[in-house]
């Protein structure tokens, strides 16, 4: 894991004592998620073979990840009404099956304009891309972040 990165990975760990003291102890996750520095290669792995799943078990076209980030191209254009959390939401017709899987597999996933954006301009990881003028560009905000 990248020494730029593991800089990011500090925990704060507050404890309150029963004299009414509080202490913040701070601790760096060094290995990520699984452990181990093979954790992004195991993670990859995983996602691919969701993505594999997602195109030859349950016909989504074009799936794509980058790590724990999922996207695809939906050629189709068509919207289709999706409930998630107690709430409708129209969506892609490929956006939909493929939350169908999340949801049959136990991910969790957000379908918020955030997190789970569509359209012709959209930004994935980071990186705004505009289907109009078929280029692709770093927002502000993550130019500054």
């Amino acid at each position: 894991m990248s020494k730029r990165w593991q800089a990011r990975q500090g925990i704060a760990i507050k404890r309150k004592f029963s004299d009414g003291s509080v202490h913040t102890w701070y601790y760096i996750e060094w290995c990520g998620v699984f452990g181990c520095r093979a954790m992004p290669f195991l993670w990859t792995r995983f996602m691919s073979l969701l993505m594999w799943a997602a195109n030859n078990t349950f016909g989504i076209e074009h799936p794509l990840a980058y790590m724990d980030d999922a996207f695809g191209i939906d050629l189709g254009g068509s919207m289709v009404p999706f409930a998630h959390n107690g709430a409708i939401h129209i969506i892609p017709a490929q956006q939909a099956a493929m939350a169908t899987l999340w949801g049959g597999l136990k991910i969790p996933f957000k379908l918020s304009q955030e997190k789970a954006p569509h359209g012709r301009c959209i930004t994935i990881t980071g990186i705004r891309c505009n289907l109009a003028s078929f280029s692709v560009s770093l927002p502000e905000k993550s130019i500054s972040d």
